[in-house]
């Protein structure tokens, strides 16, 4: 389905439910997706976003449970709390730039997703409460460098997680920000040993950023 050019707006939950859409094609014109325009779009596999999307809403893609791959618009600068929340199949991610937070729950229970990759992302600051919890697949993350607020549960039960990297803006961690990484073996941290005793780490949950070795390269 391709949307009109003219097109500058969307309802709330305006495909929701339409299960045998393939795939939809985004106009230019459009600067938001709206909040659960096409969740629960269970044969949506192809996405192709237009130009000017800066907002991805509130469970926008919930539960598109064929959609293997998208590429966000380079545009985006908001994407909603369980934007994609039970994208089961969903393999990789990459988030643009100017993405400024990362909502809650946004990538909750994407069971399959193996990368999240931020190339040239100077904008994120925040990665929200649940973001990628029971996302057992994921097996690294590398943490963008200007992220200050790691949210509650944001990794938790991402039991096949191996590797992760933090930046020097880091000031808080939150409760059970990585419960359940049993397999995690690396730990890194972009700063120094006292810049790392200075993070706000809520202890209960995370005692793996305890019980493992601290690599550091401040």
């Amino acid at each position: 389905m391709t949307l009109s050019e003219s097109l500058i707006g969307m309802g709330s939950g305006v495909f929701s439910g339409c299960t045998s859409l393939v795939t939809i094609r985004l106009p230019n014109s459009l600067k938001e997706v709206s909040s659960g325009a096409f969740s629960y779009c269970t044969a949506l596999e192809n996405v192709q976003f237009g130009n000017a999307v800066a907002t991805i809403g509130t469970g926008a893609f919930m539960a598109c449970s064929a959609l293997e791959q998208i590429t966000l618009p380079t545009s985006l600068i908001t994407l909603g709390d369980s934007a994609f929340y039970a994208c089961l199949v969903l393999r990789e991610i990459t988030i643009p730039k100017y993405v400024q937070k990362i909502g809650s729950s946004t990538f909750y229970g994407c069971l399959q997703l193996e990368r999240v990759k931020f190339p040239g992302v100077n904008s994120l600051t925040e990665i929200g409460e649940k973001a990628f919890f029971g996302c057992v697949d994921l097996v690294d993350i590398v943490i963008p460098a200007k992220v200050t607020t790691i949210g509650e549960s944001a990794f938790e039960s991402c039991s096949s997680l191996v590797s992760i990297e933090l930046p020097v803006a880091l000031t808080t961690v939150a409760a059970r920000a990585f419960y359940g990484c049993d397999a995690v073996t690396s730990v890194s941290y972009r700063g120094t040993a006292e810049a790392w005793k200075q993070i706000a780490i809520d202890v209960a949950g995370n005692s793996l950023l305890d019980e493992t070795d601290i690599h550091y390269y401040g």
